[in-house]
């Protein structure tokens, strides 16, 4: 653990990667985003035993399969184009 001065103004929490150079150590800011997929962990694990995976194993590589297809398809419909919707709409979409 290190200390940084207060007017750093370094938000506890932050992630560093330090780089060894010449005259010291260089640290690198490092963003830590979650992947959204893994927000889905117990509801993957749910439907993957109910499918009837029983193996430890099996169950992990299936797990990172269907991962790897979700990202794949959120990454797909990001792509697309959105869709226009009215004020009204959206109200209606969401029950205000």
């Amino acid at each position: 653990m290190i200390t940084i001065p207060k007017a750093f103004n370094v938000t506890e929490g932050a992630s560093f990667k330090p780089h060894l150079q010449e005259d010291g150590i260089f640290f690198e800011r490092v963003e830590s985003v979650p992947r959204f997929v893994d927000d889905f962990d117990a509801l993957l694990l749910t439907d993957i035993v109910k499918a009837g995976f029983t193996d430890g194993e099996a169950i992990i590589k299936e797990m990172e399969r269907r991962k790897k297809f979700m990202e794949e398809r959120l990454s797909e419909m990001m792509e697309e184009p959105a869709s226009e919707m009215t004020e009204e709409d959206f109200n209606r979409e969401f029950g205000l």
